[in-house]
């Protein structure tokens, strides 16, 4: 048999036989002859050779699957658990002699990586306290760059202090931030992958150019297929119009939707905007997470009030769905935040989302 394998850069086979009636007798296992399990394709054209016997002589169909090196097993409920890290509102770790809190926090990450199986590490935006102090930007992305240095996958977002709310001016964000970090990022593994942004003009023509103001990201992990959706804080309707063209481009991927603002510290969502020509936690609910069957998670911050920073709720999208919503927010604690993440480890056996808060400073 020969079948035509594109753009494979490595052949795994897993064989098996489709299950055959009660009364007849089982078939022997398949033995593969050609090509080796895991070995690199070196055409589009690869010789599948495989030895099957059926005892009472019936046809036989014989399954085998092909991917790309590096990919993941699929296996739906099946794999190793993984994690995501969340990187809460970082801004007070910019000034006041706190600046090696956010380092800690991403070299506690690299450091903890193979424990953890991290796959993806999410900011959750207010990279710093104000958007036009370059010594703050500094500090922000010497941190972040510790993760670029160790290739784990990360993402980033601009929250309200990141960006000029009144005129959407971005300047100094795209100086620390732009696009070109994460176009050439090499990731481990390679299965994980910078995607685009609005303004590259990847679905058609884009109404603006936001650069890595809203930006999204691509992870394989325990066999599943991951996007993560970075939503400029209050993100206006050009938006959302780019965002549901990322989304209807990838609708086989569990989609993760990370932006500043969406649950607030008593598990309501705002109803008014904070920015001209923002969308509002509520309207971004109903007009958009809502109507999205692919996105199952929400992670945001922003929300705080002395020692709470934290809530959650779930609300079924309009394909009956549960949707997991999740406010972390530290910074108005102790010594700008004490250093506190939230991660969360998946466990696809178990169907489970383990919510860990941490603080990699106490």
């Amino acid at each position: 048999m020969k079948f035509r394998l594109a753009a494979l850069t490595a052949l795994v086979v897993v064989l098996g036989f489709v299950a055959p009636p009660a009364q007849a007798a089982t078939p022997t296992v398949p033995v593969l002859v050609a090509p080796a399990d895991g070995s690199t394709a070196t055409a589009t054209d690869v010789p599948l050779s495989v030895t099957a016997t059926d005892p009472d002589g019936d046809a036989l169909d014989v399954r085998f699957e092909g991917r790309a090196a590096g990919a993941t097993v699929p296996g739906g409920g099946t794999g190793d658990p993984f994690t995501i890290v969340v990187i809460p509102d970082t801004q007070n770790y910019t000034y006041a002699g706190r600046q090696a809190t956010i380092s800690g926090q991403t070299q506690w990450i690299v450091d903890t990586r193979s424990q953890l199986n991290t796959a993806m590490v999410i900011h959750l935006g207010d990279l710093v306290s104000e958007y036009d102090n370059l010594t703050q930007w500094g500090y922000t992305s010497t941190a972040m760059a510790i993760l670029d240095a160790a290739k784990v996958p990360n993402t980033v977002l601009p929250g309200n202090h990141d960006f000029n709310p009144d005129t959407g001016e971005f300047a100094q964000y795209d100086a620390y931030f732009p696009p070109s970090r994460y176009l050439g990022a090499t990731w481990s593994p390679s299965t994980a992958g910078y995607g685009g942004y609005l303004g590259e003009d990847l679905f058609g023509s884009d109404a603006v150019d936001r650069r890595n103001l809203d930006n999204f990201a691509l992870f394989s992990a325990a066999g599943r297929d991951f996007l993560v959706l970075n939503l400029e804080w209050e993100a206006p309707s050009y938006t959302l119009d780019w965002a549901a063209k990322v989304l209807a481009t990838y609708p086989d991927r569990t989609a993760i939707l990370a932006t500043h603002s969406f649950v607030g510290i008593e598990g309501q969502r705002s109803t008014v905007a904070q920015r001209p020509g923002g969308t509002p936690p509520n309207q971004l609910w109903s007009d958009f997470v809502s109507q999205q069957y692919s996105i199952r998670l929400v992670v945001s911050g922003h929300y705080h009030d002395g020692d709470l920073g934290e809530a959650n709720r779930s609300d079924l999208n309009r394909c009956g769905q549960p949707v997991q919503q999740v406010l972390t927010d530290y910074q108005d604690r102790a010594n700008g935040g004490d250093g506190w993440l939230r991660y969360y480890t998946f466990d696809p056996a178990a169907g489970t989302m383990r919510a860990t808060t941490y603080s990699t400073k106490l």
